[in-house]
């Protein structure tokens, strides 16, 4: 039996364990025995990968012997620190990009990482039980959220290590912590909590946060999207057109009254103030676009006087308050609650999902995560469903209408000529009696008189309506139930319509 032999400078394998074997001379270098291996107890190296680590180490230890050679004195090489987990995050945050919103809460996110026990510990010497128990503290110290955001930031930066091949992380240990979901924060705010809202901000002087919450409600439209749409008048279809400041994304939403009056009086507003630049939402105050972080401290403040209420300067409330905004679960509303509230008033009005995607941006995933909370307390939702069930149902009767047989098919259709004939007869007629009346109640007053007395013109008109209304009947059961109970015979009703045009002056009237 032959054994291949696996020639790799400096390398020892022990039954497909590979190892650094330095010899006496590159000990003295500073040069240190180490197994090959994917951490402490991660899985042994690969041939390739062995060929892989040794490559700049070889290259080292010949650069080493030839400075000796020439004669040069070399200093014992120190032995590199082993990096740790708060080194891995810090070469992790100076790669990342993202906006600069999130950029400040992954910084964030790392800080209180680096503030954990766990960060001084080498990356090599991290297993997955030491995340697990990260996770628990901060879970008991900062709550759910923060923690799981964490563990995330945590997670991102080993993966970032296993991209770049840094040295002792051969997996991530912080997948699959069995870590708890949160329930998931829903609020959809009442057609009367979105006007208290709106209101407010017209009372305190903010207007333009009630044109932001207005827009937000009824498109479902993020809210630094909202802050950066630029006005571009209408398309074609009467559509309003928006262009995203940053990215120049063309926005078109179908308008909806409310928000169209609301749009046009903030226009309007601009123009007053000589504000110029196109923002759809701008801090007319300065006539600049919102400050991110201004713009929460106007909602927050909005929203308390919605709920508080505005009291009047002699007694009385120019706003009443509105207790029932601070809901029991989720608190006070909040600016991202607006595109739940879109998502839930589109459903309530009876779109689809793939619909309220098309307006609002969402996933078909995050809508149903929404109306998940909101189908039962909505019974209009299932009104709905029983409307479309039985439009329906209503389709489906008048196509098996054109599986009856061909006999019964037949029946139909004369049965309908019969009461386009008998229509078209009684219309004719009352123009007919109208004008006669018109003609002779001047000439021979007594004559019209006598004969509408009599009622033979009107018994006439209603016996053409009896019979056309004995043959919508008969129609209906035909249709229905496939047989024939038409009982007026298309000759008997136009003998009657003619005998009634001959006119008073005919003599066989």
């Amino acid at each position: 039996m032959i054994k291949a032999r696996i020639l790799i400078p400096y390398v020892s394998w022990r039954e497909g364990r590979p190892r650094f074997n330095p010899g006496p001379a590159q000990r003295r270098l500073g040069f240190v025995s180490q197994d090959l291996r994917h951490g402490p107890e991660g899985p042994w190296y690969s041939i390739a990968e062995t060929e892989a680590f040794m490559q700049p180490v070889v290259a080292d230890i010949l650069k080493c012997r030839a400075a000796k050679a020439a004669g040069k004195r070399l200093r014992p090489r120190a032995k590199a620190p082993a990096l740790t987990i708060g080194d891995l995050l810090t070469a992790w945050y100076a790669q990342h990009k993202a906006a600069p919103s999130s950029m400040e809460t992954y910084r964030k996110r790392a800080f209180l990482l680096r503030s954990q026990p766990i960060a001084s510990l080498p990356v090599a010497a991290v297993k997955t039980a030491d995340c697990h128990t990260v996770y628990r503290e901060l879970v008991a110290e900062r709550g759910l959220h923060t923690a799981r955001g964490a563990i995330a930031v945590l997670s991102n930066a080993f993966a970032y290590g296993l991209r770049q091949g840094v040295e002792g992380i051969a997996y991530n240990p912080c997948l699959r912590l069995g870590m708890a979901a949160p329930a998931p924060r829903v609020r959809a705010l009442s057609i009367a909590e979105v006007n208290q809202w709106v209101e407010a901000c017209d009372l305190i002087g903010r207007p333009e946060i009630g044109d932001s919450i207005m827009l937000g409600a009824y498109t479902g439209q993020r809210q630094g999207d909202r802050l950066a749409l630029l006005d571009r008048g209408r398309d074609d279809a009467g559509r309003l057109v928006f262009e995203q400041a940053k990215t120049r994304a063309i926005v078109a939403i179908p308008p909806a009254p409310a928000l169209t009056i609301r749009l046009e009086a903030a226009k309007a507003r601009h123009a007053l103030a000589g504000i110029k630049g196109g923002h759809v939402v701008l801090d007319e105050q300065n006539g600049r676009p919102f400050d991110r972080g201004w713009y929460g401290m106007l909602i927050r403040e909005t929203r308390a006087a919605a709920h508080a209420g505005i009291p009047a300067d002699f007694g009385g409330w120019l706003l009443r308050p509105m207790p029932g905004l601070n809901d029991k679960d989720t608190g006070l509303p909040r600016d991202q609650d607006l595109r739940d509230t879109a998502v839930t008033w589109l459903a309530r009005a009876g779109c689809t999902v793939p619909e309220i995607c098309a307006i609002s941006g969402h996933s078909e995933a995050s809508v149903y995560q929404i109306l998940k909370h909101y189908l039962a307390p909505h019974p209009e939702l299932a009104d709905n469903a029983i409307a479309k069930l039985a439009r329906w149902q209503e389709k489906q009767a008048h196509e098996d209408d054109s599986k009856l047989h061909p006999g019964t098919e037949r029946l139909i259709e004369q049965a309908r000529e019969v009461l386009k004939g008998l229509d078209e007869s009684i219309y004719d007629t009352k123009n007919n009696l109208r004008l006669l009346i018109d003609r002779y109640n001047q000439q021979t007053p007594g004559w019209i008189g006598r004969e509408l007395h009599n009622g033979d013109l009107m018994a006439r008109l209603s016996n053409l309506e009896w019979e056309r209304d004995k043959a919508s009947e008969a129609l209906g059961d035909l249709v229905a139930f496939g047989q024939v109970v038409i009982v007026i015979e298309p000759g008997e009703a136009m003998h009657l319509i003619k005998d009634f045009l001959k006119g008073p002056n005919d003599d066989s009237d």
